[in-house]
């Protein structure tokens, strides 16, 4: 096994870069399981319309990963060849840009909610659709403090500061789930559970921000950098667009292709709908952490390409993705035992149990996959070689994913909930073995950002 070999003093450096990293997924990870158990207490209407609303939250967010993922690697760049006065000002226009279009945007879905979800998941339940629509119009509160929050920590990490996100990634989840019980469950509850789970939210959410953006605005960072909101260089934010608008349209396309993948969900039923949230939550502890390397091994290829140090940066793609195909395929061995008994802790509802049970062969394997997936991808971004990302990862969804949900909703509905297992673990065969092969190829090296 890799993880047995001899020390590597690049081996050792990642593996330190990567620790906080992983457990700032890993809190994030862990919180949003805790709290869909909460949920799922609730009812498995309250699971689906919370899942529902946060796929069409994520997609808005999605909008921002152009300047998110293009300062990462501007950034890491920048670093690499000691460049630390005009990384400063990336930071700085990027916090800017993305504060005031995030604002603007969160205030017009606002409005249109209603409609966003009728698209998303039909007006067949009543009571999924309502739950739906007004727990997006609460979140979308937050769409300007999240976004600031997605610069933020990849500003951050590609200064390799991995430590602050971490810390109050851990904070944050703690005192969400702690919120969100006294909101649901305490005397202090809401009438409306949905209002209940999306006030701690919103409280969380914003504090989170306005500490992060402190971290800025006092110099409290590697590059010293004080955020001064006057301050944008443009030819610095043309160039992190540049690199950045594929991976802003992967994750928007794709996020498109997971709305209309839960729009052939719904047709099942709500049960189907809550079941699929429930393993992919499941799921989430295999391959959620593993970002955590990927978030390392991109930081540190950035920085060794900026550096021209190609050798550091070959071995930072593909040292990491073999120890992490190693270590998650023995999380994904153990999980398939813990899996029955995690199930039962998000419901006592038969028919709900029964439906991520039928979806756990195919998710486990899915796991260890977009483990592998995830941390390539990473890597790949992290050299700046987003649109090779973009016609990968919307490959597997729209040729596959897509059309085997369509067919299991509107063809085989008996099967439908076996055939979404099986066509998302295809979906990701195909993600992850371009993904690896282009890691292994090494062309994302060279690409000129």
């Amino acid at each position: 096994m890799p993880f047995l070999k001899p020390r590597n003093p690049l081996r050792v450096r990642w593996l330190r870069l990567s620790l906080p990293a992983m457990g700032e997924q890993s809190a994030i990870t862990l919180g949003g399981v805790a709290l869909a158990m909460l949920h799922g207490r609730i009812g498995a209407t309250t699971l689906a319309a919370v899942g529902a609303g946060d796929l069409i939250f994520i997609l808005l967010q999605a909008l921002f990963h152009m300047v998110s993922t293009g300062i990462f690697v501007v950034v890491a760049r920048l670093c690499g060849g000691d460049n630390k006065d005009e990384a400063r000002q990336a930071v700085n226009g990027a916090i800017s840009v993305t504060a005031l279009a995030s604002t603007v945007l969160a205030v017009a879905c606002f409005f249109l909610a209603p409609f966003i979800m009728r698209l998303s998941i039909g007006g067949g339940d009543a009571a999924l659709h309502a739950d739906a629509t007004l727990y997006l119009k609460l979140v979308l509160l937050i769409l300007p403090f999240s976004s600031v929050n997605l610069v933020a920590d990849n500003a951050l990490r590609s200064m390799g500061d991995m430590k602050t996100p971490f810390r109050t990634a851990l904070t944050v989840n703690l005192l969400n789930l702690v919120l969100t019980f006294l909101f649901i469950y305490s005397p202090l509850r809401t009438q409306n559970p949905i209002v209940g789970i999306c006030l701690s939210t919103v409280i969380i959410r914003t504090v989170e921000c306005l500490y992060k953006f402190s971290i800025f605005l006092r110099g409290r960072n590697p590059l010293g950098l004080c955020y001064r909101p006057g301050r944008v260089r443009f030819d610095l934010l043309r160039r992190a667009f540049s690199i950045g608008w594929p991976a802003m349209l992967e994750m928007l396309v794709m996020q498109v292709g997971f709305v209309f993948a839960q729009r052939f969900m719904a047709a099942l039923g709500v049960v189907a709908l809550a079941g699929y949230q429930v393993a992919n939550r499941i799921i989430s502890i295999i391959y959620q952490p593993c970002s955590g390397i990927g978030m390392a091994s991109g930081a540190l290829a950035g920085n060794s390409i900026g550096a021209v140090r190609m050798a550091d940066a070959r071995f930072f793609g593909r040292d990491p993705l073999r120890h992490t195909a190693w270590v998650s395929a023995l999380a994904s061995a153990a999980l398939f035992f813990a899996y029955m008994p995690l199930v039962r802790l998000f419901t006592d509802d038969p028919a709900l149990i029964d439906a991520a049970l039928t979806l756990r062969p195919w998710f486990i394997v899915t796991g260890w996959l977009v483990a592998c997936a995830n941390v390539g991808a990473w890597t790949i971004k992290g050299a700046g070689d987003t649109r090779t990302m973009f016609f990968i990862s919307n490959a597997g969804l729209f040729l596959v994913r897509i059309v085997g949900y369509a067919t299991a909703a509107y063809l085989f509905m008996e099967k439908g909930i076996l055939l979404i297992g099986v066509f998302t673990m295809l979906d990701f065969i195909v993600r992850t073995s371009l993904i690896v092969w282009r890691v292994w190829r090494g062309k994302w090296m060279y690409v000129n950002v």
